[in-house]
């Protein structure tokens, strides 16, 4: 695998990149199974399975992810999410609060938040 990448890598600062993932996914903590589980819950999907098929990643992703976890800046990107529907439902209630048109259920009901 090393004389593939170094091969079709044409220069240095590549095999850095290259360098860098691997530390990155085999070296840097890992976001553990449960807690990736955990945050697909809380992004309103019923398992890790269901995230990914709507995603729209291959089944050995999911695999790995169930085994390993992810990696530390993928779990930076499951927190994003996470905070990104916890503002959507935070608009969404302050919204309701003022005007109640039923926002919060059509969203609720659509799995948005």
């Amino acid at each position: 695998m090393l004389a593939k990448a170094i091969v079709t890598l044409p220069t240095p600062t590549d095999l850095r990149l290259v360098a860098q993932r691997f530390v990155d996914h085999a070296i840097e903590p890992r976001l553990s199974p449960t807690d990736v589980s955990a945050i697909v819950q809380d992004l309103g999907y019923p398992d890790l399975e269901s995230f990914c098929r709507d995603v729209g990643l291959p089944d050995h992703i999911t695999e790995r992810w169930k085994r390993f976890g992810v990696s530390s800046e993928m779990g930076q990107i499951f927190a994003f999410l996470g905070l990104q529907r916890s503002r959507v439902r935070d608009a969404v209630d302050e919204f309701e609060a003022t005007r109640n048109v039923g926002l919060d259920e059509f969203f609720c009901e659509r799995g948005l938040i």
